[in-house]
């Protein structure tokens, strides 16, 4: 029996058919490999940045021990009193500040202080004579601050600031001290109602640790030394009580609160969870 040659077009006819036969013959193994291979991983997306994500508030209650200052007082001549002292006073404080980053932040504050007692001389001129003040300092300052790295959420950190002080001294107050009750020819008389404010350069240092609190708080322990300049009274017959050198050693604790969210930790889904 004799073979027809076939043709190039009956050739390639031929082929076509085997393939078409053939694929569904392996579809089924394709598939099978197919549904072997894990899924892919799922990929969280970033979370978009916070509306006024690295801003905080802070507020802060003070204990302030103002180092002893040199008064004087003035008419015509001076009279020093080298033996002024000054009790320990309370304050608070608000403020704003901004973390630029894990290690460096920024804010500024304004800060009250009161009820700090001055005794400004006792025994002079005369056994029992007293003359006493009362002092008040507000501030306000622009700090940096270097954050020193976290410790089981224990944050130390050094910081400085520069600002301006108003301080005001409120008269002076006699006792036991007839009029004018002269001190170096100075008349000291009349000066119980001569309060006044006077405004000052004021600098800061501080050194403290933030402790995380959870939920975007922090709280806040830290020492700081201000320099607050002077203050004055009023003038009464021509007689002023100056302060000069007036500085505070500060022990406080506050709160700070971050417009951050809390950081959360990543979660990325299995390769597989068949096997």
């Amino acid at each position: 029996m004799s073979t027809l040659p076939l043709s190039s077009r009956g050739r390639l006819t031929l082929v076509v058919l085997a393939g078409a036969l053939a694929g569904p013959a392996f579809a089924p193994a394709r598939a099978a490999d197919m549904s072997d291979l894990p899924p892919l991983p799922a990929i969280e997306a970033a979370p978009a940045a916070s509306v006024g994500a690295g801003w905080y508030l802070r507020g802060d209650i003070i204990h302030a021990t103002l180092r002893d200052p040199d008064v004087t007082a003035r008419n015509g001549g001076v009279a020093t009193f080298p033996g002024a002292t000054v009790d320990g006073g309370v304050g608070f404080g608000l403020g704003a500040g901004y973390e630029l980053n894990s290690w460096l932040r920024f804010d500024v504050t304004a800060d009250h202080r009161e009820g700090l007692d001055v005794d400004v001389f006792s025994g002079t001129p005369v056994a029992g004579a007293r003359g006493t003040s009362t002092f008040s300092a507000t501030t306000l300052l622009a700090n940096a601050y270097l954050d020193l790295g976290t410790w089981h959420g224990f944050t130390p950190y050094v910081g400085a600031g520069i600002g301006y002080a108003w301080n005001t001294l409120d008269g002076l107050a006699l006792s036991g001290c007839p009029a004018p009750c002269a001190v170096a020819g100075v008349p000291l008389a009349g000066l119980e109602r001569a309060h006044e404010t006077r405004g000052n350069f004021a600098w800061a240092l501080t050194a403290g640790v933030s402790v995380d609190a959870g939920r975007s708080l922090s709280v806040d322990l830290n020492y700081r030394f201000v320099h607050l300049g002077e203050a004055a009274t009023g003038i009464v017959a021509g007689t002023r009580v100056e302060a000069d050198a007036l500085s505070a050693h500060e022990a406080r604790i506050g709160l700070r609160w971050s417009f951050a969210e809390p950081t959360r930790p990543s979660y990325v889904e299995p390769l597989s969870r068949s096997f």
